[in-house]
């Protein structure tokens, strides 16, 4: 019985040593496959980017980027479907403004 008890703290460390590497090498393997993969978000971002980088190298004038995205961000939801809306900071600023203050009662004229 005695001898057994010896073993548990042995058979414990290689238990703890497997699991580690299995832990690590699914790790790396996940990692590698995410990076690796060429998903269609991943790959609409990269075409977004090399537009970018296109036009910020060859294009005869300057660009205001955040011109282009506030353009760009409402064109990508009108496509989504026709519920979908994009406000800029302005349009939300007015809103805020718009509903600040007190309410009373339910509304009724």
């Amino acid at each position: 019985m005695k001898k057994h008890k010896v073993f548990y703290p042995i058979i414990i460390g290689v238990a703890v040593a497997v699991g580690i590497f299995l832990g690590s090498t699914y790790t790396r393997h996940a990692a590698e496959s995410h990076t690796g993969s060429s998903s269609s978000s991943s790959n609409a971002g990269n075409k977004f980017d090399d537009i970018m980088y296109y036009l910020n190298n060859n294009y005869v004038d300057t660009i205001d980027k955040n011109a282009l995205v506030e353009e760009f961000i409402p064109q990508i939801l009108k496509s989504l479907d026709p519920h979908s809306a994009y406000l800029t900071p302005e349009e939300v600023a007015e809103s805020a403004a718009d509903l600040q203050g007190s309410f009373s009662g339910i509304g009724v004229q």
